[in-house]
């Protein structure tokens, strides 16, 4: 994209990657949070979740880690779209589906054998590193 600076000279502006918002926003997520305590919950070392809340890019399997124990809506972190907790995309997702979308979705659900489900874990709180 060209933008013209005062004085009339052309500048380029350059728009964030795909890969910027998403460490844009894990680095939201990430700021309050105790680094010792995400390191736990997601299996990854103290000095990944250190680079990670510094702005490095994440590695996948951290995201998907991230988002399974924080609740975190993948569609959202990774693309920007939809709500950010998993459970209000869950009603996003309901309030927007046709009648029909409902019934198929229950009728795998009623075929799928039972799991148990996740047990939710605490929020995290800082520690100030």
């Amino acid at each position: 994209m060209i933008e013209s600076r005062p004085g009339g000279q052309p500048r380029l502006l350059r728009f964030a990657s795909d890969d910027e918002m998403v460490t844009s926003r894990l680095r939201e997520l990430l700021e309050p949070l105790c680094v010792s305590e995400v390191a736990r919950q997601t299996g990854a070392s103290r000095q990944s979740v250190h680079r990670y809340k510094a702005g490095h890019p994440a590695s996948v399997s951290f995201l998907i880690r991230f988002c399974e124990v924080m609740e975190i809506s993948a569609e959202w972190l990774l693309l920007g779209r939809g709500a950010m907790r998993r459970a209000d995309a869950l009603a996003e997702h309901l309030d927007n589906a046709s009648s029909a979308e409902l019934c198929a979705a229950l009728a795998r659900r009623i075929d799928r054998p039972q799991q148990p489900e996740a047990v939710p874990l605490p929020r995290l709180v800082s520690d100030g590193a």
